[in-house]
Order: C-alpha cells, then structure tokens, then sequence
C-alpha cells in the first residue's frame, strides 16, 4: 500500500517513513503545500497523510484540491495536524478526510494502527 505524506518537518517524516515502511508500506514525503499538492493529484497513492501547517499552501487547500479533482473517493485521507480547531476538523471531514489525528497525543505506532484500520 502506498502513502503519500506532507509534513513540513523533516524528523517526524523520517520517523513515519521508518516505521511505515517497516510495517510494509511505501512512503513518499512532501515537505511543503506546494509539492504536496502537485503529487497528491497525480494520485500514486492509497492513502494522504495530510498536515495541515504547511509552507506555501496549507493542508486544507491541498485537500480543497484532491475533493475538487474526485480523488477522495478512491483515496483515503487522514489529516495528521497539532491544530485542535472544531471548524478545520469539520472542514476536512467534510471534503473526504477518514480521520484527524492530533500528532501530539499519538505515537507513531498508534498511526499504524489507525491506517491499517481504513
């Protein structure tokens, strides 16, 4: 199973790369809205991994993208975000996101478990 994960911050990539990819998956990485975007719509993945403070574009228009373009329903989206905001987590639920999973209160073999539940 592919993922395509955009994270701005370089460690906690490398980390979920790790991981991930020990449990099987392949990773790509995108480290800025800009990047994320452009990969996100060519759509050589399962699964967005998605965050939403992001340099150039923020994690919300990339995923305004991916709903416009009908990715969302053959992709699985799970935002990976520190903002606890009722109006994004209603926003990103309301275009395709499965899940938002606040980066601060799992670790990152909590995240496997919740990928492999999709």
């Amino acid at each position: 199973m592919k993922i395509l994960l955009v994270e701005d911050e370089k460690e906690i990539c490398r980390v979920y790369e790790e991981i991930l990819n020990g449990c099987g998956y392949t990773v790509r990485s995108c480290y800025d809205g800009d990047t994320g975007t452009k990969h996100a719509l060519e759509g050589d993945y399962d699964i967005l991994l998605l965050d939403i403070m992001l340099p150039n574009k923020d994690g919300l228009e990339i995923l305004e993208d991916v709903h416009a373009s009908g990715l969302t329903k053959t992709k699985k989206v799970v935002i990976l975000s520190n903002i606890e905001k009722d109006d994004v987590l209603k926003k990103a639920t309301s275009m395709g996101a499965l899940r938002y999973v606040i980066k601060s209160e799992v670790n990152p073999n909590e995240l496997v478990e919740i990928i492999s539940s999709l």
